[in-house]
């Protein structure tokens, strides 16, 4: 619904969208694995080999993550 405006009308094709990206920056562990950052893709519960080619990627950025070693040090710098 949110990108639906983006096409030109009577367009079928949601592969004329651009890629999206959707970044939060959350004051906590939002998923409690102490990670700075978790980036998200759309797949299917089933067969994880099924993936959403829609283009969006959700990206959330934790400020208090102990993962220093797996981010680059600007990332934490942000914080």
């Amino acid at each position: 619904m949110l990108d639906g405006s983006l096409l030109v009308p009577g367009e079928q094709s949601y592969n004329a969208l651009n890629n999206t990206y959707i970044i939060m920056i959350m004051p906590f562990d939002l998923f409690g694995k102490g990670r700075y950052q978790y980036t998200i893709k759309a797949f299917c519960e089933e067969d994880k080999e099924v993936q959403m080619q829609d283009g969006a990627t959700r990206i959330f950025l934790n400020t208090h993550g102990k993962n220093k070693e797996e981010v680059r040090p600007e990332l934490i710098e942000y914080q």
